[in-house]
């Protein structure tokens, strides 16, 4: 079977699917934490938590800091919902 541009494309946008899917379960999991976090009084960055995500990203770690970031700002909006509530 011969693979056109088309099919390996057709493939990617799987692949694309499922990134996002883990992705969006990543950010539920992490407004988890920050409710947690915040009933406990523990600051939302873990320097030493971010370090070893880092460690193990390998050629991604560019990647997982933008992931790590927006997750942030995600924990950031449960944190000043909790507030305001």
């Amino acid at each position: 079977m011969e693979r056109t541009v088309g099919k390996i494309r057709k493939e990617i946008d799987q692949i694309d699917s499922k990134i996002i899917e883990l992705l969006e379960k990543r950010i539920e999991l992490c407004k988890e934490i920050a409710l947690i976090k915040k009933q406990l009084g523990i600051p939302i960055d873990d320097v030493g938590r971010e370090k070893t995500i880092f460690s193990r990203s390998g050629k991604f770690s560019k990647l997982f800091e933008l992931i790590i970031f927006m997750c942030k700002e995600e924990e950031m909006k449960v944190f000043k919902k909790n507030i305001i509530q």
